[in-house]
C-alpha cells in the first residue's frame, strides 16, 4: 500500500516540477522514475 501512496505522489509531483522548468530527465533522476514513464504521466496530464 506505501508503494502505491508513493507513486500517486510522485504523478502529483510531476506536473509542479514541469512547471518550474525541469526537463523529464531531470524529474526522472529526481523522482528515481524511467524518463519514458515520465513523459508518459506528462502527456497524460496535458491531455
Amino acid at each position: 500500500m506505501a508503494n502505491a501512496i508513493e507513486k500517486k505522489t510522485k504523478r502529483e509531483t510531476i506536473p509542479r516540477l514541469v512547471k518550474l522548468g525541469l526537463t523529464p530527465e531531470q524529474i526522472a533522476e529526481a523522482l528515481d522514475l524511467l524518463v519514458p514513464e515520465v513523459k508518459k504521466i506528462i502527456a497524460s496530464q496535458s491531455e
